[in-house]
């Protein structure tokens, strides 16, 4: 209950409808509002929904990648000092 009430509070202050990049995806969740296709309860579950699955898939999507760099040093390697220049195919 407490992480929803901190979602509820990071969607309805840091990344209110007026702090989002035009266009984006959170923008067109408010002009789905704006157009009357959705109501604002709504936008708001879509946009807590979008952060809570976005994080899911972040940290999965790391961890699978440190622990496949440990299974495969060589391709950490190839990333050499500076893991920018990695290339893509790693």
């Amino acid at each position: 209950m407490r992480q929803q009430q901190a979602l509820l509070h990071y969607v309805t202050t840091t990344a209110a409808r007026d702090r989002l990049a035009a266009g984006g995806l959170g923008a067109r969740v408010w002009e789905a509002v704006d157009s009357g296709e959705i109501d604002e309860a709504a936008a708001v579950t879509l946009m807590m929904a979008f952060l809570a699955t976005g994080m899911d898939t972040t940290i999965l999507s790391l961890a699978a990648a440190v622990r496949l760099f440990t299974e495969h040093p060589d391709q950490w390697a190839r990333c050499g000092p500076t893991p920018p220049s990695c290339p893509p195919t790693t």
